[in-house]
């Protein structure tokens, strides 16, 4: 709870307008999560406004108060944390730092506490403790003090680019009204406000052996359920200071995970093991109004055929897809538990909902609220997987025993999914097999609005003209949205027609008469 009524007090200062002081002092030591790094004097210390630690480098670390290893600035699919892991879920055990450590500025030490597996969510499975690790915190050394309500810089990688809370786009957040049985705001908070350790990015079973037990769950529908609550929270009326404890950290993570992908992470599609890690990257983009994090959409390869685990399981049927399709599902969305790398093999697409038992327990099951989420903010375009929307309105028509992980998501998305239009809805609504097709789908073009946020910006622009030289694809949302000329394609006239709506030199576009 000390983060998040931490996190509620400065951002109430925020809202009010104060200037809030550059939070620092001397000391020899610092503490956080179970963890304490010792320095060899007295350093300038600080808080980020998600509540972690910086200090002033160079800095000289003479013990770290840790059960586990540690690492600087760690990269993707490696890990020093737990030595009795070595070389497990295809990421690399490396040699963790040792004490004394002089840290150079620009820096990130991660160090963590380990399990015993005897713990309230831990076991031992295979011999192995799962998760391996119970705590993880990050010391972030800086040449100088950030500006106050900064956010602390991902721990992965060399980049530490700081961003600011003073200026977050809360009016792109809705304010839908909740229903009674909605968890209480400082539940959710209290389970993202601590450092989500999701560097791992390995096949198989890797996130949930090293997702720490008291930071982050440690597997992907429940990361998923997590993600889910948070946002189906940020988009309602709760008060502001309940907002602000949520969205703090809700855009850290985002942060953290953009770095990830930035230094080569992807995560596989496999059982419900990583879904949850694209929507916060992009969601931290909207908030943050950072192009990178906004285009997140635009990364859809890697060593699984596709970055994202649910980008990767949801489809469209074609007229060779393996599992049992006919002419009559070419175009239905579907899921499949390794579409994206191996549709025919252990784990095979099949057309038979109950064939594969992930595709009930452990993935659209979680995925509702944050979905929703993407609707209400208008983000569809920017995610840039259509498959994925039209098969999560496919799910929860006809599932019913596995339809939603939480009584809240399921009774946000029947009251508010209708009002975002372009829904999928099947032919025959008694079949659960049946194609189908998008309704209500001319409300939510925007013409001009390529990004999808529901304004007309240069960077609608610019988006237009980069798709017209191929450096980025548009999907076919975004593709009616830039073609303002109403000529069927989409080029640099229709470009400079959204740069002149932009600025207010023309009041329509011609495809609107």
């Amino acid at each position: 709870m000390r983060n998040t009524q931490r996190i509620v007090f400065i951002l109430s200062l925020i809202v009010m307008g104060v200037v809030l002081p550059q939070l620092s002092q001397a000391a020899t030591q610092v503490s956080q999560n179970g963890i304490t790094w010792t320095f060899d004097k007295d350093y300038t210390i600080g808080q980020f406004v998600n509540g972690d630690y910086w200090v002033l480098g160079p800095v000289k670390i003479t013990s770290i108060s840790a059960t586990g290893g540690s690492m600087v600035n760690p990269m993707p699919q490696k890990q020093a944390y737990d030595d009795s892991l070595t070389g497990s879920f295809n990421v690399a055990y490396v040699n963790p730092v040792t004490v004394p450590l002089t840290l150079q500025a620009n820096s990130s030490l991660v160090s963590t506490n380990l399990t015993t597996g005897n713990e309230a969510g831990a076991s031992i499975v295979n011999g192995l403790r799962r998760p391996s690790i119970k705590d993880a915190a990050v010391l972030t050394v800086l040449a100088s003090a950030p500006p106050a309500n900064s956010f602390r810089p991902p721990y992965c990688g060399t980049a530490k680019p700081i961003y600011s809370a003073s200026n977050l786009r809360k009016d792109l957040l809705p304010n839908l009204a909740l229903p009674l049985n909605a968890p209480s705001p400082a539940n959710i908070a209290d389970g993202i406000s601590r450092l989500w350790l999701d560097h791992f990015c390995g096949n198989g079973d890797g996130a949930q052996y090293f997702s720490p037990l008291n930071n982050m769950p440690n597997y992907g529908r429940d990361y998923s359920n997590l993600t889910s609550q948070a946002s189906l929270l940020l988009i309602s009326n709760i008060s502001s200071a309940n907002k602000d404890s949520l969205l703090i950290p809700f855009v850290q993570i985002g942060i953290d995970l953009k770095a990830v992908v930035d230094n080569g992470g992807t995560w596989q599609p496999n059982g419900g093991l990583n879904s949850g890690r694209k929507w916060p990257i992009l969601f931290a983009g909207l908030m943050l109004d950072n192009t990178s994090m906004k285009n997140i959409g635009q990364v859809t390869s890697g060593p699984y055929g596709c970055a994202f685990h649910e980008d990767g399981q949801t489809f469209y049927v074609t007229a060779d897809s393996p599992g049992g399709y006919t002419v009559a599902d070419v175009g239905l969305p579907e899921w499949g538990q390794r579409h994206s790398y191996d549709p025919t093999g252990s784990h095979p697409d099949s057309k038979n909902w109950g064939d594969d038992s992930y595709r009930l327990c452990c993935n659209a099951f979680a995925w509702s609220g944050w979905v929703l989420a993407i609707h209400a903010m208008h983000a569809e375009s920017l995610y840039n997987h259509d498959a994925l929307f039209d098969y999560q309105d496919r799910y929860m028509k006809f599932e019913t025993d596995w339809r939603s992980i939480t009584p809240f998501a399921a009774q946000m998305w029947d009251t508010y999914r209708a009002q975002y239009g372009c829904i999928w809805t099947p032919n025959d609504p008694n079949d659960i097999y049946s194609n189908g097709h998008r309704i209500n789908c001319s409300d939510s073009i925007l013409y001009g609005d390529v990004s999808g946020d529901r304004q007309v910006s240069a960077y609608d622009a610019a988006l237009t003209a980069q798709a017209t030289v191929g450096l980025i694809t548009l999907n076919s949302d975004q593709t009616k949205a830039a073609d303002v000329s109403g000529d069927g394609q989409v080029s640099a006239y229709d470009a400079a027609l959204i740069a002149q709506k932009s600025v207010g030199l023309i009041a329509k576009f011609p495809v609107e008469g």
